[in-house]
Order: structure tokens, then C-alpha cells, then sequence
């Protein structure tokens, strides 16, 4: 996922191959920045209008929370074998998923 540093808080993942003549897009789906859960050490700021910015974040016990959200968090892709993944992706206001064959 490419962090754009824009107004909003909507962004794309890609699903991406190398290969001889270099890099090549499998697959691309619509998501929230705060699908993601945040990294231990700092925050993701949002705002009105998307993301602020990052904010270092010093208290061990927030740190050792952010840890087990990072853990506990399922993905938002799933391999499930045989070129086939399930994504967690942004559809209109809501999140859905769906089977996709690589």
C-alpha cells in the first residue's frame, strides 16, 4: 500500500510479481488507511480531511497494546493456494471481500 501524502484517507493495494522484464501488477483494490492497525513506536494522525501525519508515541503500555493489535490483526489478503488470495477491500462506504484467482 502506497501511503499518498494527500487530503484523504483512501488508497489502493497492489499486488505486485518481478519478473525478467521487472515489476508487474497482479492485482489492485480500493482501502482506508485505518484499515491498517497502527505501528508500535507511532501513530497515524487523522484528520478532517485524511491523514495528519505520524505522532511518536513514548508510553510502553500504548506501545505494548499497538503490538498485540499488529499481531491479532488478520491481514487484508489471505493466501488461500493454487494462485487464489482473498482480499478485504473498500467497496462505496463499506468493507467487503472477495476470492480472487492470481
Amino acid at each position: 500500500m502506497v501511503n499518498l501524502a494527500d487530503w484523504s484517507n483512501l488508497n489502493s493495494w497492489h499486488i505486485m510479481t518481478l519478473r525478467k522484464n521487472g515489476w508487474e501488477e497482479l492485482y489492485q483494490f480500493d482501502m482506508w488507511d485505518w484499515q491498517l492497525p497502527g505501528l508500535p513506536g507511532s501513530l497515524t494522525q487523522f484528520g478532517l480531511f485524511g491523514t495528519e501525519g505520524q505522532a511518536a508515541v513514548k508510553d510502553t503500555v500504548v506501545n505494548r497494546r499497538m503490538e498485540e493489535e499488529l499481531r491479532a490483526f488478520p491481514g487484508l489478503v489471505t493466501k488461500l493456494g493454487n494462485g487464489r488470495i482473498k482480499v478485504r477491500f473498500r467497496n462505496g462506504g463499506e468493507e467487503d471481500s472477495t476470492v480472487v484467482k492470481l
